[in-house]
C-alpha cells in the first residue's frame, strides 16, 4: 500500500500560491531525485507535474478540517477538549 498527497488539501493561499507551487513543485522534483526507489520516484516526479499545473482557481480558502481522529496533539491544554483541566472549577 503506498500513501498519497491529494494537491487540494494542501493549504494553499491565493496571495503566495506561486510561491507555494514552486516550493512544492522543487520539493517533489528533489525528492523524486534522491528516492531509491524506481516507483517513488516516478511517483514524485508524477506529483511535481501535478503540482506544476495545478491552477490558483482551485484555491479553497476558509475550509474547516474534519478531524478522523481524536483531536490534534498540539492544541495548546486550555483549548484541548479531552484535558481534564477543563472540568476543574476555577
Amino acid at each position: 500500500m503506498r500513501a498519497g498527497i491529494d494537491l487540494g488539501e494542501v493549504a494553499w493561499t491565493p496571495e503566495h500560491f506561486p510561491d507555494q507551487q514552486r516550493f512544492v513543485v522543487a520539493i517533489c522534483r528533489q525528492a523524486s531525485d534522491r528516492a531509491g526507489d524506481a516507483g517513488v520516484a516516478a511517483d514524485l516526479a508524477r506529483l511535481a507535474e501535478l503540482a506544476l499545473h495545478h491552477g490558483r482557481e482551485h484555491v479553497v480558502v476558509g475550509r474547516r478540517w474534519r478531524w478522523l481522529g481524536p483531536r490534534p496533539a498540539h492544541l495548546p491544554p486550555s483549548r484541548n477538549p479531552s484535558d481534564s483541566r477543563l472540568l476543574r472549577d476555577p
